[in-house]
């Protein structure tokens, strides 16, 4: 009778749990399924939200995206910890223009893409595709599969797959997410794909502590034609101007260099 219940006792907690994580055997195969799918989204809309823990707070920001071929429209708010109002603030991009508008400083700062290196402008696309998870983040991942875990999971009632990169170093290009840097932050990526669309759910980053230090909510993301009209952001009459081509190329300099130790 007690060999009897502690059969039926393993197959009530085990065999569940079998069943909700299931290695994905043939990866090669479904990351080009995968990527395929996204190669075909050439225009998309939606909404994420970026989360981040820091001194016990969690810090949100509510992003509204448009995106169509090199153009990128994301709207966003960010509620800093100690802070009333929230800091808003719309980003533009199309390839040979980076615009960002601070509502609470009413200032407009630009950038001229074109007189970044080559270097420097692929890099600011591959921060864009992976805070998005497009196609060019699946790519990367394609050239480190032996790296990668990949299951089939269920996650509140609902089906997954589920990649897992422990060393988040070994995707190159996903350098700032959320303006953090993710590699420099972070060891190891969890990256949720709804099993029927195949499109992004949820992206956690994770540090020595077993909790995210960082994740990414996709709480809509629509395949479709996005309207030109989205791009064309008017700015107030009094906002304040300032040419940022400079800095940036600055920062992006100084993020290359390595770290020198102090004596």
């Amino acid at each position: 009778m007690v060999k009897k219940l502690w059969m039926w006792l393993l197959a009530v907690v085990l065999i569940p749990s079998v069943l909700q994580a299931q290695a994905v055997v043939d990866k090669k195969a479904f990351l080009k399924r995968l990527a395929e799918k996204h190669g075909q989204i050439e225009e998309a809309s939606g909404k994420i939200e970026i989360n981040m823990s820091m001194m016990g707070n969690n810090m949100k920001i509510p992003v509204s995206f448009w995106h169509k071929g090199e153009k990128l429209r994301m709207d966003m708010e960010t509620q800093v910890p100690g802070m009333e109002a929230p800091m808003k603030q719309v980003m533009l991009m199309d390839g040979k223009k980076f615009v960002q508008y601070q509502k609470m400083m009413n200032t407009v700062m630009t950038a001229d893409l074109t007189e970044m290196p080559e270097e420097i402008r692929k890099q600011m696309k591959r921060n864009q595709a992976s805070m998005l998870g497009g196609v060019t983040s699946i790519s990367a991942m394609q050239k480190i599969e032996d790296d990668l875990d990949i299951e089939e999971k269920t996650r509140d009632g609902r089906k997954f797959y589920l990649i897992t990169l422990r060393d988040l170093n070994k995707l190159g290009g996903m350098n700032s997410v959320g303006g953090v840097n993710a590699q420099q932050m972070f060891g190891k990526l969890l990256f949720w794909i709804d099993y029927d669309s195949l499109l992004p759910s949820k992206m956690e980053f994770y540090g020595e502590a077993e909790a995210p230090g960082m994740w990414i909510d996709f709480l809509e993301f629509k395949p479709g034609s996005v309207p030109d009209e989205i791009f064309n952001v008017k700015f107030p009459d009094d906002a304040k101007h300032m040419d940022i081509t400079d800095m940036l190329k600055n920062m992006f300099e100084n993020m290359k260099k390595p770290e020198t130790a102090t004596p």
